[in-house]
């Protein structure tokens, strides 16, 4: 069979009486758009929830440390999680594909699903070495993940580097997210761009930038807590339906008014009317130590679902 095109399949799918390549088959599922929103790699039911390792940066991160990749499993394991989100701030500085099939094969054995993965990155970079060394940074990571089996890995696009308009950087955003699709259709890893301020801190800005690249491979990653305009649960609808990852915050916080809790209910509302059968990701943010704050909030989602 031909490879399927890298734009996304019109409403309605693929028709029943296609025969699929088993790696055919795989970028179906990593990606397609079927009825109006995104297949999940690995989940074709209710939403599921899982954990950032981000969560638990205070941990990971301390002098000498707490905890490392291997310890958020068995915590996430622990605490009831589907699956997991392994972000890379938290790898060793130097590592090799042994390192990530231990990852792998911890997570099978704990029944853990690898929901995703995430990058640091700045898409906002004009043309020149800078910009390079960024897409070079995405491309490794991408087969990082895709030896990991992750579906998707989260992206960032920036702030607008001064002096230069937000539209003139989202083109720049596409532009940077378009050279790195190619590794990502050959690793089978969706890129999920986040709703992270900057030019993507309003759904006009995230569309604009998912639009001009109008891939299967591109898509978004829905943070509850990062849209602060006068209606936060009205941007997270708008995009909705291009999202393969959901990060659920702990709090909401519209522009002009005291932040609250995020109400988990209506998120859930929100991504079912959209067709969403991914995961809701936690990162947590609060102000209670880890371990007791992620657990709360896990149980929070398992209560809206």
């Amino acid at each position: 069979m031909a490879s399927l095109p890298d734009s996304s399949i019109p409403r309605g799918g693929l028709s029943s009486g296609r025969s699929l390549t088993r790696r055919g088959f795989l970028g179906v599922l990593g990606g397609t758009v079927l009825a109006g929103s995104v297949a999940h790699a690995q989940r074709r039911g209710p939403i599921g929830v899982s954990c950032c390792a981000y969560s638990l940066r205070a941990l990971l991160q301390a002098d000498p440390p707490e905890m490392d990749l291997f310890d958020f499993l068995d915590y996430a394991k622990d605490i009831g999680l589907d699956g997991v989100e392994l972000t890379s701030y938290y790898f060793p500085g130097e590592f090799d594909d042994s390192y990530l099939d231990r990852l792998k094969s911890r997570c099978a054995e704990l029944g853990l699903v690898i929901t995703g993965g995430a990058v640091g990155n700045r898409f906002t970079t004009p043309p020149g070495e800078e910009r390079d060394k960024q897409i070079d940074a995405v491309k490794t990571w991408l087969r990082h993940y895709q030896r990991l089996g992750a579906p998707l890995m989260r992206v960032f696009a920036g702030d607008a580097p001064e002096g230069v308009d937000a539209d003139r950087a989202r083109t720049w955003v596409v532009e940077c997210a378009k050279e790195c699709l190619p590794t990502a259709r050959e690793a089978g890893v969706v890129m999920a761009l986040e709703n992270h301020g900057g030019v993507t801190s309003d759904a006009d800005g995230m569309l604009q930038i998912l639009r001009g690249v109008s891939s299967r491979w591109f898509k978004a990653n829905l943070d509850t807590g990062n849209f602060r305009t006068a209606d936060p649960y009205g941007e997270m609808a708008r995009i909705a339906r291009l999202s393969v990852n959901c990060h659920g915050k702990v709090s909401v916080s519209p522009a002009g008014r005291p932040s609250a809790p995020t109400d988990y209910a209506r998120v859930v509302a929100i991504l079912r009317d959209a067709g969403y059968r991914g995961y809701i990701s936690v990162e947590y943010e609060g102000s209670e130590p880890p371990r007791e704050g992620v657990r709360a909030e896990v149980e929070r989602i398992k209560a809206a679902l």
